[in-house]
């Protein structure tokens, strides 16, 4: 079991308070109330990885297509 799915099933299917969980598991409540609005909104999909690369990048140098 992963730690986000051990989180969020302390949460909402143990019915466990946010600020409990958090001291339990050693997280903080911020990251633990975005994990849970993005559980809701997205479903068993915020237990797949995250790519961290950002979409763009505004100061790249464009190339030049030949």
């Amino acid at each position: 079991m992963t730690s986000n799915r051990l989180l969020i099933t302390a949460m909402v299917v143990e019915n466990r308070p946010v600020r409990e969980v958090a001291a339990t598991y050693g997280v903080s409540a911020s990251w633990l109330y975005e994990l849970l609005a993005r559980y809701r909104r997205e479903g068993d999909a915020v237990f797949e990885p995250r790519s961290r690369r950002p979409a763009s990048n505004p100061n790249a140098t464009p190339v030049e297509v030949v």
